[in-house]
């Protein structure tokens, strides 16, 4: 557990403007501890912010002063840590988590877990939260739990935990627009907030000025808008926009991003082409665009990804044949290409893809010719194949795939 001493360092705030207020309030000598919790906290959160006593800063101040049993000098580091915390807990619902809120002290008997805002445990050890150097917070992350009641929109507080590389909030109702105050966040490698209920656009700007940022999912949110062209200050290595309402083109900027491992775009409007400069990201091992509007061929330097290992295109309007280069990627695993408008033949190259490939989809098309029964049969990780809704022809083809346990 984290060494629960007193840190006393003296925090003043600092130059962030989107929760520095313009005054501060002037106590008595006979302050109470939440006076002066609130002349404390309201140079970040604004004096605004404690005229309502169910206020989530409000709540947070008094529980600081009045509750916290740790009773932490008021303008110390720890002290403001605790808040930000308490904060964060207020306006996401807290007292009404599913487990580990400070009226389950037992955490819903995990033993591994501590509740928050109780008893003398150091915030670090809190349900979720990791710390750098035992404690200062690093990281929040809920991944592990789905729907864990957390439900409401972020606080800017959040800016003031500096260390921050990663904020985890996956599948709970977390609502509102993106908050651009995340791009003060400049030590921010991570975000993880797949299945909430973010509107809006997302924040392309604003995440500049995080510079480190690697990871984005936002997949199952409501965004909508385009992706802008200016991918200038962005280097995402894994970005997550699927099964939301974006329209506009795929932007050819986005082959600019060559660190880039995964491209989910998949269930949106999106129209045009593939664009030929995402062949430019040789790291990309998966590639996501089912379920849009896309049009066109397959590019044929789709051979340039020589690591790409699921290619999902399925449920778009691409045309033509699948190209010879495609069959080149010898690290397939997982092949959709189903519900489009292809033609031409399905070639025996397709045993390039032996000891890797584990799907393979291309119902619904209008393909046609024999196929290559041999090359299939030999693909000896194949355990999905989907073939039906085209033109194939061949004596017995399905008899011979049934009987490997496909279809």
């Amino acid at each position: 557990m984290v060494n629960k001493e007193n840190e006393v360092l003296a925090v003043y705030p600092s130059s962030l403007t989107s929760i520095t207020p313009s005054s501060t309030p002037s106590f008595s000598p006979t302050s109470t501890p939440l006076d002066l919790a609130i002349k404390r906290f309201s140079a970040y959160s604004g004096i605004e912010a404690f005229q309502n006593r169910t206020s989530p800063q409000f709540l947070a101040a008094e529980w600081i002063a009045d509750v916290d049993e740790l009773r932490l000098p008021i303008d110390s580091k720890r002290a403001l840590q605790r808040y930000v915390l308490a904060v964060f807990y207020f306006t996401l619902n807290g007292d009404n988590w599913i487990e580990c809120h400070r009226f389950d002290p037992s955490c819903s008997g995990d033993p591994n877990e501590v509740s928050w805002l109780i008893n003398r445990e150091h915030e670090c050890n809190w349900a979720a939260l990791q710390c750098s150097e035992g404690t200062t917070i690093k990281r929040i992350i809920f991944q592990r739990h789905r729907n864990f009641g957390i439900l409401g929109t972020l606080p800017s507080e959040l800016t003031l935990l500096t260390d921050m590389d990663a904020l985890v909030l996956n599948s709970n109702p977390i609502s509102g627009t993106i908050p651009t105050f995340l791009g003060d966040l400049t030590k921010l490698t991570s975000l993880y907030f797949h299945e909430c209920q973010f509107e809006g656009t997302f924040p392309f700007e604003a995440l500049r000025k995080a510079s480190l940022l690697r990871t984005v999912h936002f997949g199952l949110n409501y965004l909508t808008g385009t992706i802008p062209t200016d991918m200038a200050g962005l280097n995402f290595q894994l970005f997550d926009l699927s099964n939301n309402f974006l329209e506009g083109k795929i932007p050819t900027e986005l082959g600019l991003m060559t660190g880039m491992t995964g491209l989910h775009l998949s269930g949106n409007a999106l129209t045009g082409t593939i664009p030929t400069e995402l062949t430019k990201l040789t790291d990309l091992n998966t590639l996501r665009l089912r379920n849009n509007y896309l049009t066109g061929g397959i590019p044929t330097l789709i051979s340039n990804l020589k690591n790409l290992r699921d290619f999902w295109i399925g449920g778009n309007v691409f045309i033509g044949s699948l190209p010879t280069e495609l069959y080149a990627l010898d690290q397939m695993v997982d092949f959709r290409a189903d519900d489009n408008a292809l033609t031409g033949t399905f070639l025996d190259l397709v045993r390039n893809w032996n000891a890797t490939v584990r799907i393979i989809h291309l119902q619904d098309n209008d393909m046609s010719g024999a196929l290559p029964i041999d090359a299939i049969e030999s693909l000896t990780t194949l355990n999905n194949l989907l073939l039906h809704g085209n033109q194939f022809t061949g004596d017995n083809y399905g008899g011979h795939l049934q009987a490997k346990g496909q279809w």
